[in-house]
């Protein structure tokens, strides 16, 4: 096992562990002192992988191929540590509205870190889903922080509910894709992509695990939670949601359809381009009644991703810089 292809990861995780305990022997008029120690952390780990790439180039993979340290993860990894450091910093301004737990608050905000990192260099199912949950249940607990808030609680209750449903599509789609390759590497896949492109249930499978990323890119059909759990959210985890979630998402799509199942990407263009127009034409649509700020910001982020999704749509190398992919693998051309 190659643990140094773990070294931004691990770090954030001793990070959030460090915090956790020193806040067990910090008084408690020092406690709102642990945000700028995660801050500083952060900053820190964010600088530290400059020097990572500079040192020599990433492992390609590690554990068993589970894990794909290319470019691509390090230039997501240093959007989510730069995301994460702002957001704590902006959750050290809004710690007088949290009633208690202010560290724990920081804590979850790292954990969620972690498991966006550990997404944007997944390279099998099995760590895409483990990821996936760590960020959800990271963000179960962040949306309903302030429980002394109905708006809150509501807020949380929603993501609980439609992140459980497209978790069990997602894990019904990679059951499917199993069951038809006996694999789940996205490297293994890719080298049996034109057998497995000739079988309809593969096809459904790929199906299932991209409508299951798309509650995470809040893009059509799962596109409805985002307003309604933005506008409930502390201010904090909207923004958090906003960048750090969306763009994990966005990473896993890259990794499914350009390096786990290329074969299938060529004939879906019509697929992703209608998409990312209902997505689209749902954000900008629903946006123009809104008066409230942390909605229109949902909205906002539900168009967003339609226009990125256009990026992937595409289908070839310029509308894959655009989404920043330019480290996977080109899709085949089709046979004749």
């Amino acid at each position: 096992m190659n643990f140094s292809s773990l070294t931004l990861e691990l770090a954030v995780v001793a990070l959030a562990l460090a915090v956790l305990l020193i806040d067990l022997w910090t008084p408690p008029q020092w406690k709102d002192r642990l945000g700028y120690l995660a801050a500083g952390g952060l900053l820190l780990i964010l600088a530290g992988s400059f020097v990572y790439s500079i040192g020599g180039a990433p492992a390609p993979a590690a554990f068993g191929g589970m894990l794909a340290q290319d470019g691509l993860a390090l230039f997501f990894q240093r959007i989510f540590l730069a995301a994460a450091f702002f957001v704590v910093l902006m959750a050290i301004e809004f710690r007088d509205r949290i009633a208690m737990g202010i560290a724990e608050f920081y804590v979850v905000i790292l954990l969620a870190l972690a498991g966006m990192m550990f997404a944007a260099a997944a390279n099998d199912f099995v760590l895409l889903f483990v990821s996936l949950e760590m960020i959800s249940v990271s963000f179960y607990v962040l949306v309903s922080f302030q429980r002394a808030q109905m708006n809150s609680l509501e807020a949380g209750v929603k993501y609980l509910i439609l992140s459980a449903f497209s978790a069990a599509i997602l894990v019904f789609g990679i059951a499917l894709i199993f069951g038809t390759g006996n694999r789940t590497n996205f490297s293994a896949l890719n080298a049996e992509g034109f057998r497995l492109a000739q079988n309809k249930v593969f096809w459904l499978g790929v199906l299932l695990v991209l409508l299951g990323l798309a509650f995470k890119i809040s893009a059509f059909p799962l596109q409805m939670w985002a307003p309604d759990v933005y506008q409930g959210a502390p201010t904090p985890v909207t923004a958090f949601l906003a960048i750090g979630s969306k763009a994990a998402g966005f990473v896993l799509v890259l990794r499914v359809l350009f390096a786990a199942a290329p074969n299938l990407a060529i004939h879906w263009d019509k697929l992703l381009m209608f998409a990312s127009g209902l997505t689209i034409l749902y954000g900008n649509l629903c946006a123009i009644p809104q008066r409230n700020l942390k909605r229109l910001m949902g909205y906002s982020s539900i168009s967003n991703a339609g226009y990125m999704l256009l990026g992937i749509a595409a289908l070839n190398a310029a509308g894959k810089s655009a989404v920043r992919s330019t480290d996977t693998p080109k899709p085949p051309k089709a046979r004749a």
